[in-house]
C-alpha cells in the first residue's frame, strides 16, 4: 500500500495525484478526439465545459455517496465523525457530470447526442486510471475469499489477506469496454451512414457495459451500504443504468428503422 507520497516535507495523497493524472490524461485525448474528428464542439468548448463537468461529476458523487450514508444514519446507525464528506460514487459522477454537460450543450445549441459520444470512450479510461489509486491506497477493496481467483491484497487498514481483486477487476473490465468502444466507433466510421446506429448510441452502450460488469463485481466487495438482502445501492444504481441504457437503445434503434422507413416511402411517392 502507498496511500501517501512523502516529497521532503510535503504528505501528498496517492489518490489525489492519481486523480490529477487520470483528469490530465482524459483532457488532453479530448482535445485530441475533437482536433482529429467530426464533432459538433471545438477545442473551445471543450476548454470551457472540463471544469464545469469536473465539478459537477465531484458533486454529484458526493451526493449519491452520501446518500445510504442518511439512510443508514436515519435507522439509527453511528458514523465517525465529518461522515458526510467522505466517499465516491460512480452513478453520481456519471449523473453529475452528464446534467453540466446537458446544459452547456442546450445552451450553445449543441448536438446533445453526439456530445455525449464523444465522451463515451473517456469516461472508462479515466475509471481505470482512477482504480489504480484505490489499489494503491487499499479502498474499495474485496471480501476476503479462498476461491478463484482470489489474490493477496491489502484492505484499507493495511491488513494483507486473499482477497476478491476488485480494483485490478474493475481496471481490466474498464479497459476492455474501452476497447470495445473504440473498436466500434472505428467501425462506425467506415459504414455510409456516419452516426450508425444512431446518434448517442456509443455513450448508451458504455453506460449498459459499465453497468452490468459493476453490478456483477459488486457482490465480490467488501465494504458495501446493503440495501435489500445482498443488493446494495450499487446494486440499484446499475439496476437503473442497464435499464436506461436499453431502454435508450432500443428506443433510438426503433427511431432509426421508423426513419428510415419514412424516407423510402417518400422515394417512392416521388417516382
Amino acid at each position: 500500500m502507498y496511500p501517501i507520497i512523502h516529497l521532503g516535507p510535503l504528505d501528498i495523497g496517492t489518490h489525489g495525484v492519481v486523480d490529477l493524472i487520470g483528469g490530465v490524461v482524459v483532457f488532453i485525448i479530448a482535445i485530441y478526439r475533437v482536433r482529429r474528428g467530426r464533432w459538433p464542439v471545438s477545442t473551445h468548448d471543450v476548454l470551457n465545459i472540463a471544469p464545469y463537468m469536473f465539478l459537477g461529476a465531484m458533486l454529484g458523487a458526493w451526493l449519491v455517496s452520501l446518500l445510504p450514508r442518511v439512510v443508514a444514519y436515519a435507522m439509527g446507525a453511528s458514523f465517525p465523525p465529518m461522515w458526510w464528506l467522505k466517499g465516491r460514487d460512480w452513478a453520481g459522477m456519471m449523473v453529475g457530470g452528464s446534467l453540466v454537460g446537458y446544459v452547456y450543450c442546450r445552451r450553445r445549441n449543441l448536438a446533445l447526442s453526439r456530445c455525449f459520444d464523444l465522451v463515451a470512450p473517456l469516461v472508462p479510461l479515466y475509471i481505470a486510471i482512477y482504480r489504480v489509486g484505490c489499489l494503491l491506497t487499499g479502498c474499495c477493496y474485496g471480501k476476503e475469499t479462498t476461491s478463484w481467483p482470489s489474490l493477496f491484497l491489502p484492505d484499507i487498514h493495511g491488513v494483507w489477506a486473499y482477497r476478491y481483486p476488485t480494483r485490478i477487476a474493475d481496471i481490466i473490465a474498464n479497459l476492455i469496454i474501452l476497447a470495445l468502444l473504440l473498436a466500434f466507433e472505428r467501425y462506425r466510421a467506415h459504414r455510409e451512414e456516419e452516426d450508425w446506429p444512431f446518434s448517442g448510441f456509443l455513450f448508451l452502450l458504455y453506460l449498459g457495459l459499465y453497468s452490468v460488469q459493476r453490478f456483477y463485481f459488486e457482490f465480490w466487495r467488501a465494504e458495501t451500504y446493503k440495501l435489500v438482502g445482498p443488493f446494495t445501492w450499487a446494486h440499484l444504481y446499475c439496476a437503473i443504468g442497464i435499464g436506461l441504457a436499453t431502454w435508450g437503445i432500443l428506443h433510438g434503434w426503433m427511431r432509426g428503422r421508423n426513419k428510415k422507413r419514412g424516407t423510402k416511402c417518400l422515394e417512392r411517392s416521388n417516382i
